[in-house]
């Protein structure tokens, strides 16, 4: 009797201690998973990073743009006036002639 009793516990330990191992190999494989999940977060983040920063760079260009829209029109409306001037200098010189 007392030696099934012994036999018991040490089949009741050795089971525990396989089930101990699997719980182990589960957590690693799990930590694993996890660990492979961060490192392609943080690939897909610093991919994201460089995204935004040539909408960035884009964004700051398309500013610039826009400012120097208001510029080139008045550049265009002075240089039709100087035409128009000189399209009615030449008409006069013209009628003069």
């Amino acid at each position: 009797m007392a030696s099934d009793r012994i036999n018991r516990v040490e089949s009741k330990t050795v089971i525990e201690l396989l089930e101990d191992v699997r719980d182990s190999q589960g957590k690693r494989i799990r930590e694993k998973k996890m660990l492979e999940s961060l490192v392609s977060q943080t690939k897909q983040l610093e991919h994201t990073k460089i995204c935004l920063e040539e909408a960035k760079l884009e964004v700051h260009t398309l500013h610039e743009t826009v400012d120097e829209i208001p510029k080139l029109r008045n550049n265009l409306m002075l240089a039709l006036q100087a035409e128009g001037k000189s399209k009615k200098a030449m008409d006069d010189l013209a009628l003069a002639l």
